[in-house]
């Protein structure tokens, strides 16, 4: 493995600074990656996927109709799977991580965008685990992005 030449920088006082520790990028899709929209599959975003998978949140969108009272709240969570079966109906009795939620309200669109991704852990170590959207209180039209590694 070559390592970078490092940079040396001088500024008007005639200090030199040695900058190292260069940081590559890549201008690709991630390997993994995944786009759900409402309706696509369900409640499942992904999965079931092997033990110890873990989830990381790009971005999440919720736009409600107008006309729809009152607001709601939805959240993406990662849930175990034992049996290999992602459960999204239902009260949930399976371990469970919970990841971001938004709450929106009738005739507006909101979105977060997380610049460095937000990291959802599975519930437990040993068990497949899915990635699922858990509706809290009157759904929307829903989009996730990521990738899960």
């Amino acid at each position: 493995m070559t390592r970078p030449t490092p940079y040396r920088w001088r500024n008007r006082a005639r200090r030199t600074w040695l900058v190292g520790g260069v940081v590559s990028t890549q201008a690709t899709v991630p390997a993994h990656q995944f786009s759900w929209v409402n309706g696509s599959a369900g409640n499942v975003v992904s999965g079931p996927d092997p033990a110890g998978t873990r989830y990381a949140i790009s971005s999440i969108t919720a736009a409600m109709d107008e006309n729809t009272t009152p607001g709601g709240t939805t959240g993406v969570d990662a849930i175990a799977a034992p049996d290999s079966v992602c459960q999204t109906e239902g009260p949930i009795f399976r371990p469970l991580t919970f990841g971001p939620f938004i709450s929106y309200m009738p005739g507006t669109t909101y979105s977060l965008t997380y610049p460095q991704p937000y990291v959802i852990e599975p519930p437990t170590s040993g068990d497949p685990v899915c990635l699922i959207v858990r509706v809290i209180r009157n759904g929307a039209d829903m989009s996730i992005v990521g990738y899960r590694f």
